[in-house]
């Protein structure tokens, strides 16, 4: 399940996926981390995707993602 944490970031209530909606000039982006602790750290492993739809069913497994926790 997924809870949001404000306008642009959400975090998974289960296995602790992290993701972040970043915006730049007009366009829109959903950011998924395997945790906030990656997410805050510089050089952090992410997948962007277009649609929070598709970012949250990725975010569902993050265990098997493939990407490296801080």
């Amino acid at each position: 399940m997924w809870k949001k944490l404000d306008k642009s970031r959400y975090e998974h209530q289960g296995n602790g996926a992290f993701i972040a909606n970043f915006r730049f000039m007009g366009d829109s982006s959903y950011y998924v981390y395997v945790n906030f602790k990656t997410y805050a750290s510089l050089g952090a492993d992410f997948k962007s995707f277009e649609k929070l739809r598709d970012a949250k069913t990725f975010g569902d497994s993050i265990e098997t993602s493939g990407l490296v926790a801080a």
